[in-house]
């Protein structure tokens, strides 16, 4: 009896069934092509998120947070802009100022465009390139301007992270700089700019150039810069100025030294230079008939908020308007709280002289005074300092003191107060006999004294 076909044996052995499970190693790959895909998705879409508006303005924020807690700083800007796959970042319309400072920031800037190192990443201190520019800096103390920046150690970490910090490359351009007080003593700086380039961890070598618009002033005094340029060096948070050259009408000043920008922010700089006296002309509201050549020197100490500058300068063919050429030395300091001229010394022939004084230049700071005392061999040599003809004075011998105070920077008839005192000698050819002229007084009531050898006294009020 013949047997049926089986029907479950109706595929030949050997041939492929399209059931045949996929492999696992395929099914594998698939699955990580989709997954990979998906993160790639997911990461473009934040990247798009992260730079949306309101993303931007919670990293500001964040930003600014961090800046306060950390070191003390107050930081607002009107936009950040940044892009996350080249690391660089933007601030616009940025000022700077201390927490609880009054009045305006220390630090305002247009832009400031940074571009981070792979390594800032880790959270070191560490740029590939920065780029300030029309930053506007101010130090000062004074009553129209409180915007001094925090102490060096002000929040957790300080500026210790200066020594660690990493710059490729800087510039800054446009930048304006005002230090000192505005009622006192200050130094305005425009139009300055600086190309620094790293030189290792917490180093940083800059070329300075300044060539308009700076100026030192003071009550009564306005000292043009006409050029400043050099190199200085970040070295941690100590500014090392190694060659700086200041050009100033009539002379030159090379200057040297340290500015420590932690706190106290101490000034340690030195110079050294000569000027044309007669160029000084331009230093002062009220002109002096000076003329010849001085060398000086001296140092700037102090804080930058409040500098104080010492001086020595001598001369060996100054004169006065028409005088004789004489000999001059002097030195002294000046601050905040005025112009310390310790000591002054002038020799011409037949005239010696010696002073020393003191310029407020506010009235809180106490009162100005001047003392000197003087000896002239013959009294028509004083013709040119009085303005008079010669033959006007007699050719006698005279010596004097005076000892004048006086609130204020600026004297007048009505504020000033004290003694001038003049010894007149006798001279055979003039037939006079020697006496004594003396003025004293204040508040605009000055009494004139006039005694002769004769023993007659004169006496007018």
């Amino acid at each position: 009896m013949g047997s049926m076909p089986d029907e479950h044996n109706d595929v030949p052995v050997g041939r492929p069934s399209s059931l045949r499970p996929v492999p696992v190693g395929r099914r594998r790959w698939r699955r990580a092509f989709r997954a990979a895909l998906l993160l790639g998705l997911a990461g473009a879409a934040l990247v798009l998120l992260a730079h949306t508006p309101p993303a931007r303005a919670y990293v500001l924020r964040q930003a600014a947070a961090w800046l306060r807690a950390r070191h003390g700083l107050v930081l607002a800007a009107g936009r950040l802009d940044y892009r996350l796959t080249s690391l660089t970042l933007s601030l616009h319309a940025i000022s700077l100022s201390a927490a609880g400072a009054q009045g305006p920031p220390f630090l305002r800037a247009e832009r400031i465009t940074v571009l981070l190192s792979p390594r800032a990443l880790t959270g070191r201190p560490a740029f590939r390139r920065i780029e300030v520019v029309a930053p506007r800096l101010a130090f000062g103390t004074g009553p129209e301007r409180r915007h001094e920046p925090p102490p060096g150690e002000a929040g957790v970490g300080g500026l210790a992270w200066l020594d660690s910090l990493e710059i490729g490359t800087l510039a800054v351009r446009d930048l304006d700089l005002v230090a000192g007080r505005p009622d006192t003593v200050e130094v305005r700086v425009s139009g300055a700019s600086l190309d620094a380039s790293g030189d290792g961890p917490g180093r940083l070598r800059a070329r300075v150039g300044v060539a308009r618009d700076n100026f030192l002033v003071a009550p009564g005094t306005r000292v043009r810069l006409d050029e400043l340029a050099g190199d200085v060096a970040l070295v941690g948070s100590t500014v090392e100025v190694e060659r700086l050259t200041a050009r100033l009408p009539g002379g030159r000043l090379a200057i040297g030294g340290r500015v420590h920008l932690a706190a106290p922010r101490a000034l340690d700089l030195r110079y050294a230079g000569e000027v044309d006296l007669g160029e000084l002309q331009r230093w002062f509201v009220a002109r002096l008939p000076l003329r010849g050549r001085a060398a000086v020197a001296g140092a700037v100490t102090g804080t930058l908020g409040e500098p104080r500058a010492t001086f020595e300068a001598t001369g060996t063919n100054v004169a006065w308007a028409d005088g004789p050429e004489a000999t001059m030395s002097a030195s002294g300091a000046v601050s905040r709280r005025g112009l310390e001229v310790e000591s002054l010394a002038v020799r011409a022939p037949s005239v010696t002289a010696a002073g020393r004084g003191h310029v407020a230049f506010a009235r809180d700071d106490g009162p100005s005074r001047l003392a000197a005392e003087w000896r002239v061999g013959n009294a028509r040599a004083l013709a040119p300092l009085f303005e008079v003809s010669p033959d006007r004075l007699p050719p006698a011998g005279v010596s004097g003191s005076i000892a004048l105070r006086w609130p204020g920077s600026v004297p007048s008839l009505v504020s000033v107060a004290g003694t001038v005192r003049a010894d007149v000698l006798a001279h055979a050819d003039s037939g006079g006999r020697p006496g004594d002229v003396v003025l004293d007084g204040g508040d605009g009531h000055w009494r004139w004294r006039q005694r002769q050898a004769l023993g007659r006294t004169r006496s007018f009020s």
